[in-house]
């Protein structure tokens, strides 16, 4: 809350809103929606449901939730899935990577915090520049195509892989292990995340 709320001792305006864009890469079924869930309750228990809010898009639309998604609230959590079953123009793309200035226009404040994940089940088939400016990955399921386990290998090695391969063998006789996923940040740390079903729904349909 301090750093979101920081503002630099200057005369002149700045803008301090934080923007941070993640991929949730997981198959049909795999709880990608669910992880949005939980991550927006885990916001509304650490900053307060006046705090909050959480938008998802289910067709990928990521223009759509650019423009409709942002509320003037302290944090914004923003989830398009499915992101590779359209084909995203480059305008949508620069107005994705214009939150920031999206959100000071439409709140007019210059503090806030923006936190923006996208579902993709084709990492190569996801836009190049969605992919190489994000902050983080959740990983839910193993690649199903050689591309994407080459791409993957690279982000969280083969020992992660293989957890997330013997996961899958667990899953199939214990849903609850579908808590269980495997992250990348972009400082190059990885492991496994575990995060349950929500236990209330405080997110928004677009």
């Amino acid at each position: 809350m301090k750093r979101i709320n920081y503002s630099p001792n200057v005369e002149y305006d700045t803008n301090n809103i934080m923007f941070t864009s993640g991929i949730i890469y997981g198959g049909i079924g795999s709880g990608k929606s669910e992880t949005f869930r939980s991550t927006t309750e885990k916001a509304v228990e650490k900053y307060g449901i006046d705090n909050i809010n959480s938008k998802m898009n289910l067709n990928g639309d990521i223009r759509s939730l650019s423009i409709y998604g942002l509320a003037p609230k302290l944090v914004n959590l923003l989830f398009a899935d499915d992101i590779t079953s359209l084909r995203i123009d480059r305008k949508s793309i620069r107005l994705y990577f214009r939150l920031r200035h999206l959100y000071r226009e439409i709140c007019r404040t210059n503090k806030g915090y923006i936190l923006s994940m996208l579902g993709v089940h084709r990492l190569h088939s996801c836009p190049v520049e969605l992919r190489t400016n994000m902050g983080f990955m959740i990983i839910k399921t193993l690649p199903s195509n050689p591309w994407d386990y080459s791409i993957m290998k690279r982000f969280i090695g083969k020992d992660n892989l293989d957890i997330l391969s013997n996961l899958e063998k667990i899953r199939l006789e214990n849903p609850e292990y579908k808590r269980y996923s495997i992250f990348w940040l972009k400082t190059g740390e990885t492991g496994i995340l575990e995060l349950n079903l929500a236990n209330k729904d405080y997110v928004e349909l677009l």
